[in-house]
């Protein structure tokens, strides 16, 4: 972003299969761009659907919710040629749900899935995350980058009835590309890989895995000031340090729609030369 420019997004990613509409994760962020090469961030994400599959161990299957929120930041610390480094990092309140209702006076309960008790396990985690992504500039529409990531996740869950496993801090290295073809079209694609002690999905025994985390889909500008994006993902959590995370108790692909608004991004020589080539097409 540029100095003094603001971006919004919402956007939503949610399953092709499940109850009522599919498990889903809303997301609502807003960036500001504070000097060339420094932003800060706002993010607010909500998920309150049951497990997308059932606990094999459970009786009544656990209701869950996860609710993030927090600041992230972007700082470009070097560039040489064609090659840009920067740091990129956030600060989270994680709340953590397992267990009895998430309806609006609800009386009904479910087990949790981190320990016997049909009492429900709530949450407040701090996480976070840092990485060191390295971006190469091919060409004018192409870009490559590599990032090595560290997240800070916790590896329990419980209350006074006792407590389970849970995630666990994570390392791993990612590797995107963006194509821009047209004006209005860019393509990207990218993989996620953990590796270490930490885990970023579980199994219908609560076993818990690691599991690689790819993306691909496409942003349309409307104009300079709006676009859509639709991408294909096996990533279910909706803020920076939840990201690398698969659906609860599954790794299965989703689908995500974003909508990204830049109220202050106007260009009229840009404006004027995508009209000019809308005209010639």
């Amino acid at each position: 972003l540029k100095e003094g420019e603001l971006r919004f997004s919402f956007g939503q990613v949610s399953s092709f299969y499940g109850l009522g509409t599919g498990n889903q994760n809303y997301l609502g962020q807003m960036d500001y761009g504070l000097t060339k090469g420094f932003g800060v961030g706002l993010f607010y994400s909500h998920s309150d659907d049951p497990l997308q599959s059932e606990i094999s161990s459970l009786d009544y299957q656990p209701s869950n919710r996860w609710i993030s929120y927090g600041a992230s930041f972007y700082r470009q610390i070097l560039q040489v040629n064609q090659t840009k480094v920067s740091l990129v990092s956030s600060f989270e309140n994680w709340n953590v749900k397992s267990g009895g209702c998430n309806l609006f006076r609800c009386t009904s309960v479910s087990n949790n899935m981190f320990n016997s008790s049909l009492n429900e396990v709530e949450n407040d985690n701090f996480v976070s995350t840092i990485s060191l992504p390295i971006t190469w500039t091919a060409s004018k529409k192409l870009k490559a980058t590599i990032t090595p990531r560290a997240i800070f996740l916790p590896s329990s869950q419980g209350n006074s009835d006792g407590s389970g496993d849970f995630y666990g801090n994570n390392l791993g290295l990612g590797l995107g590309f963006e194509y821009n073809p047209f004006n209005r079209i860019n393509a990207f694609t990218s993989i996620y890989i953990p590796f270490g002690d930490g885990y970023n999905s579980f199994d219908s025994n609560l076993n818990f895995e690691r599991n690689s985390i790819y993306t691909t889909g496409i942003t349309y500008s409307l104009d300079t000031k709006i676009a859509i994006e639709a991408s294909l993902t096996n990533s279910f959590g909706k803020s920076p340090a939840t990201s690398i995370l698969t659906i609860p108790r599954s790794n299965e692909s989703l689908y995500a729609i974003n909508l990204i608004y830049r109220p202050m991004n106007y260009d009229l020589a840009k404006i004027s030369k995508i009209n000019q080539e809308d005209i010639s097409k």
